[in-house]
Order: C-alpha cells, then sequence, then structure tokens
C-alpha cells in the first residue's frame, strides 16, 4: 500500500488533466457572466432583425424600428 501511496504521490500525469479542468470551468464561467450581462440586448436585436425580416417579407416600405 506504501509503495502505491508513494507512486500516485509522484505520478504528473493527472496534473495536465487537472489543468485542463480548470481552464474549462474558468473559461464556462466567463461565458456564463458574458451572457448573462449581454443576453437581453442580444435577444432584443434577435428580434427587431427577425421584425425587419418579416416586414421585408410583406412588402413594406417602411424600416422596422
Amino acid at each position: 500500500m506504501q509503495v502505491f501511496l508513494a507512486r500516485l504521490i509522484h505520478d504528473r500525469r493527472g496534473v495536465t488533466i487537472l489543468e485542463y479542468g480548470l481552464i474549462l470551468a474558468v473559461m464556462s464561467l466567463v461565458i456564463l457572466a458574458v451572457a448573462s450581462l449581454f443576453g437581453s440586448e442580444v435577444i432584443d436585436n434577435f428580434n427587431a432583425l427577425s421584425g425587419a425580416v418579416e416586414q421585408a417579407e410583406a412588402g413594406g416600405d417602411e424600416p422596422a424600428p
């Protein structure tokens, strides 16, 4: 058992996986923060774009607000 624990302590193969996991977790948190900050603005822009496309399909001459 002591040999196993000694090998486990000196084994560095799992360190890289841990680092990648931490980087992924931080990136996920940043993406969630940005999405929560700008989410409503993006939705409003898509809704305005959708209204403009619908009006253009209907043959309206005035641009959507």
